[in-house]
């Protein structure tokens, strides 16, 4: 499970479990007329109740889906290194981010097309958000990658309109024209 709630429903269901056996146990008892051993089980029994209870007290405080982490996906490669960020990763407004790290004898790329497709309709077209090239203007330098020169592009908006597994399709067509695609499923809660 990929959530505590999920582990603390396992753990709810093997209590409850417990609970139908040792009541059926209890059952067989009192017909044996074996009452000593019946008021154990009787104690175990409303032990594992109070944890059942407790449990339930803790669902009302979790939620059952996960949270949705920033999408932070790096390529090496040979000659073109590549990151896609999207943030903050769920349905609705996100910001992308594409930084690419091409050899500077090429200079800056032709295009750089990011796709996200449904991955349950593939007969919709997938959505293009129309990245921009953006300076870097943060100040940090750029990571040195040999003879490789950073170019970022960006967008900002609502690409991801609902919650589902997503195919992030990212393509660099660089000055001669040689195209390296990315493809990576991501999940949005």
């Amino acid at each position: 499970m990929d959530t505590q709630w999920g582990q603390l429903l396992l753990v709810k269901s093997a209590l409850v479990l417990l609970v139908v056996l040792t009541g059926a146990s209890i059952r067989l008892l009192y017909r044996r007329r074996k009452l000593q051993q019946a008021k154990v089980l009787l104690r175990t029994d409303a032990v594992l109740a109070l944890l059942i209870t407790a449990i339930v007290g803790v669902f009302t405080y979790l939620t059952p889906l996960p949270a949705n982490e920033p999408l932070n996906w790096h390529v090496m490669g040979e000659k073109i290194h590549m990151t896609a960020q999207i943030t903050p990763n769920v349905p609705g407004v996100n910001n992308f981010t594409v930084k690419v790290w091409l050899p500077e004898t090429l200079g800056k790329p032709k295009q750089i097309v990011m796709k996200l497709q449904d991955a349950k309709t593939k007969d919709i077209a997938p959505l293009e958000v129309p990245l921009v090239w953006t300076e870097d203007k943060s100040g940090i330098p750029e990571e040195a990658y040999g003879d490789l020169k950073m170019y970022m592009y960006t967008a900002r908006g609502a690409y991801l309109p609902y919650p589902g597994y997503w195919n992030v399709e990212i393509r660099v067509m660089d000055s001669n024209d040689d195209e390296t695609v990315y493809d990576k499923q991501i999940r949005l809660f």
